[in-house]
């Protein structure tokens, strides 16, 4: 658990140092959209490296105490803080045009349209409205 809360605060650490980059670069084009844009995820992602930093110091007072419940509960949010980084990356790379696709190498994608739907042109198709009578109410008064 601390080799993969370590690896997780490693991962958030390589992440400030590009969004970094990529900011410095933005400023030096004069570009606004893209530098608040970053500037605003790496604030966040600097927030989540730090509390993650944290909760992998108690992560490893707990395991020094044997504590296990503590254990459970800062690897958890260690994790949370994780996916949260991951989230910020990924964000952070479309401020700059660059979308991150999870997909494998070689993936491909396949369309599939379902058999019900027509092969014709079904817009000259008469449209006739579903009308119905909507019933009469009765009268209050007996």
């Amino acid at each position: 658990m601390l080799d993969q809360a370590n690896a997780i605060v490693a991962g958030a650490e390589r992440a400030s140092q590009t969004i970094g980059q990529n900011l410095r670069e933005a400023r030096r084009q004069n570009d606004v959209v893209k530098s608040l844009c970053l500037d605003d995820k790496l604030s966040q992602l600097e927030v989540a490296k730090l509390t993650a930093s944290e909760r992998v110091a108690s992560l490893q007072g707990s395991v020094g105490s044997g504590n296990t419940e503590a254990v459970d509960h800062d690897f958890s949010v260690v994790s949370a803080l994780g996916v949260r980084i991951s989230a910020l990356s990924g964000e952070a790379n479309q401020c700059i045009g660059e979308e991150k696709a999870a997909v494998g190498q070689g993936a491909s994608l396949q369309v599939v349209f379902a058999p019900a739907i027509p092969k014709e042109d079904t817009s000259s198709l008469p449209s006739s409205p579903n009308i119905s009578t909507p019933p009469v109410a009765a009268s209050p008064v007996i």
